[in-house]
């Protein structure tokens, strides 16, 4: 199966049955986008951990979207349906684990927290594509990797997605425009529904309250300009927030980090 990869100026390819049927256990991929690079819908058999090395990468499944940054990775269970969008220019790393390798990154899609140490062992292995297993310095990597490998854990990236077309309409408008400020109440009133029928569609579709679902992506949308260089005050304004003290303990609280810390 090749994957082309869209708005990309070389039109680069990847080949993803050299993983996909792999005698080994893992295997590596490397691969550079450009900024607004698309990776069209796709799956793989083996579960995925794919990180970068610079940008941030938008994961789409048809249940959510991840941003992932540098300091963050995504595994993908086997099967799961995903596309990707380049925010930046980015470089990715991808790493395809067998069944056996680590059960417990099989079941759901998932991100983990990534240190300077865990980076560059995925960057290395991803260099390596299919002879991972084939040299010792292969396999003492890998060996490393599975000590370093964390269960995901990490909701602060993910952004669940509705079903219900109304609904996604909705979520859309509020990533396109982050700042727009309508009332819930306003939304409402847009899709014929009461404000009570709107939260219950709107919670059931998301798993989340209107409020903390909104903030959730306007946060995102946040980490992404600040890693673009963004300066925090306009990132903060772009965002809807009033202030940069308020966008900065909204922003902290979420993350555990300033927002100056995540600026490129």
């Amino acid at each position: 199966m090749s994957i082309a990869i869209l708005k990309e100026p070389s039109m680069q390819e990847l080949d993803l049955s050299l993983h996909d049927t792999a005698a080994a256990r893992l295997s590596g991929a490397a691969a550079d986008y450009a900024d607004g690079a698309v990776v069209p819908p796709h799956r793989h058999a083996r579960c995925q951990l794919l990180a970068t090395l610079q940008g941030v990468v938008e994961v789409r499944t048809p249940a959510a979207r991840w941003l992932i940054p540098p300091d963050r990775a995504i595994c993908l269970p086997p099967a799961t349906d995903h596309e990707l969008l380049m925010r930046g220019a980015v470089r990715v790393r991808c790493l395809y684990l067998a069944p056996e390798v680590r059960p417990d990154l099989q079941q759901a899609p998932g991100v983990i927290a990534v240190s300077a140490l865990l980076r560059e062992i995925i960057a290395e292995l991803a260099l390596l594509s299919t002879d991972i297993e084939t040299g010792r310095r292969g396999q003492l990597l890998s060996e490393l990797l599975l000590e370093e490998l964390d269960r995901p854990a990490d909701a602060a990236y993910l952004l669940p997605w509705p079903q219900d077309g109304r609904i996604a309409r909705v979520c859309q408008q509020l990533l396109d425009q982050p700042a727009l400020d309508l009332t819930a109440q306003q939304w409402a009133g847009q899709l014929a529904m009461s404000l009570r029928t709107f939260h219950r569609h709107f919670e059931r579709q998301t798993g989340m309250r209107f409020g903390r679902w909104r903030q959730q992506a306007r946060l995102l949308h946040a980490l992404e300009a600040l890693n673009r260089g963004q300066a925090v005050l306009q990132t903060a304004l772009d965002c809807g927030y009033d202030s940069h003290s308020a966008f900065t303990v909204a922003f902290r609280r979420h993350f555990g980090f300033t927002p100056s810390r995540a600026r490129a």
